[in-house]
């Protein structure tokens, strides 16, 4: 192998890492505000979150980004898909139900349900 060689696929192999490293940059936001809406949800760790999270991600068959996509929509608007849904109620540290103020409920929920009846998972009502 000559030196040019050596050079272009050290060069190649260095813009490759730099291009995932900015790919990783751009989804730790929105994983991070994920884990703020489950720590918000469940009365959770960071940790514990954390680890939802990435269980939640191998059980629907998303990548980690797409799953924390979905939850940060859930905190805005309580739309969730019904895989997400699905996953999200299996973990006990996610409450059911919110306490009588509707603490630990997104905002966009405790604007559309009536308080201690509603699920956290349920989509809103119309």
């Amino acid at each position: 192998m000559t030196a040019a060689t050596a050079a272009t696929q050290e060069r190649a192999a260095l813009q490759a890492e730099v291009a995932r490293l900015r790919q990783m940059v751009r989804h730790r936001a929105v994983v991070d505000q994920a884990v703020g809406v489950l720590l918000a949800l469940g009365r959770s760790t960071p940790a514990e979150a954390w680890d939802v999270l990435r269980e939640m991600s191998m059980r629907v068959g998303s990548t980690l980004p797409q799953v924390a996509r979905h939850l940060v929509e859930y905190g805005r608007s309580g739309e969730l898909p019904d895989a997400v849904r699905a996953e999200l109620v299996r973990y006990p540290a996610v409450p059911r139900q919110p306490d009588r103020s509707g603490a630990g409920a997104p905002a966009a929920w405790k604007a559309t349900q009536s308080g201690p009846a509603s699920t956290c998972c349920r989509p809103p009502t119309q």
